[in-house]
C-alpha cells in the first residue's frame, strides 16, 4: 500500500502541468487540476512483491484531480467496497496516505465523491452505449453493486459512534471502529 501510494503521487507530480485536448472516454470531474489514471486498482496494477511494477488499462486516463484518484484507489485497494476487519483498513488507509504524503482524512472524504462519479457515469455510458460500461453492467451488476456498497459505507461512516457497536458493514459481522469512522472530524461529545 505504501508503495502505491508513492507510485500514485510520482505519477499526479509527472502530470502536472500536461495537458492534451483528448478525445476522453473518462466521465470528468469538475475542474480537473491535471491528466491522470483515473482506475489505479488491484486489477490494472502488475506488482514486484511490495512494488509497483507496472500499472495498465488506460483506457479511463484523463483530465482529474489528485484527490479523485486517490479516492477511487482507496476503495478499490484498501478494500473499503467490502467487508474486512476494520482495523485492517484504518491500518492500510493510513498507510497509503503516508505513501502519497498526505492525510488519511484527505484520502477517506475523496472516497463518496468519487464513487459517485462512478456510478453515475457507468449509468450514463451505458445509456449511450458503450460496449465495456455495457457489459460492466451486464456481468458485474453495475452500477447497482457499487451504489449498494457506498450506501454501505456510508451508513456505517457516518451513523453515531454509539451504533458503531451494532451497525454490521455489507451484511457481514465487521463493524467501523468510531477511529475509523471519524477520522479527520471533530468529535462533537
Amino acid at each position: 500500500m505504501v508503495n502505491l501510494g508513492r507510485w500514485l503521487r510520482t505519477l499526479h507530480e509527472a502530470m502536472t502541468g500536461f495537458e492534451h485536448p483528448g478525445p476522453w472516454r473518462f466521465f470528468g470531474v469538475v475542474a480537473p487540476t491535471l491528466i491522470t489514471h483515473n482506475d489505479v486498482a488491484p486489477y490494472n496494477v502488475a506488482f514486484d512483491g511490495d512494488e509497483v511494477a507496472g500499472v495498465f488499462d488506460w483506457d479511463l486516463a484523463g483530465p482529474s484531480t489528485p484527490d479523485a484518484d486517490l479516492g477511487l484507489t482507496a476503495w478499490t485497494s484498501i478494500p473499503l467496497f467490502r467487508p474486512i476487519p476494520v482495523n485492517d483498513a484504518a491500518e492500510r488507509l493510513g498507510v497509503f496516505a503516508a505513501g502519497y504524503g498526505t492525510a488519511a482524512e484527505r484520502v477517506l472524504d475523496a472516497v463518496e465523491p468519487r464513487v459517485q462519479l462512478a456510478i453515475d457515469g457507468i449509468r450514463e455510458a451505458v445509456r449511450r452505449g458503450d460496449e465495456g460500461m455495457m457489459n460492466l453492467a451486464v456481468t458485474q451488476g453495475e452500477p447497482e453493486r457499487t451504489e449498494a456498497a457506498l450506501a454501505d459505507f456510508l451508513a456505517v461512516r457516518h451513523s453515531p459512534p454509539a451504533a458503531q457497536e451494532t451497525r454490521s458493514w455489507s451484511r457481514s459481522s465487521t463493524v467501523w471502529p468510531d477511529r475509523y469512522r471519524t477520522l479527520g472530524r471533530s468529535r462533537t461529545n
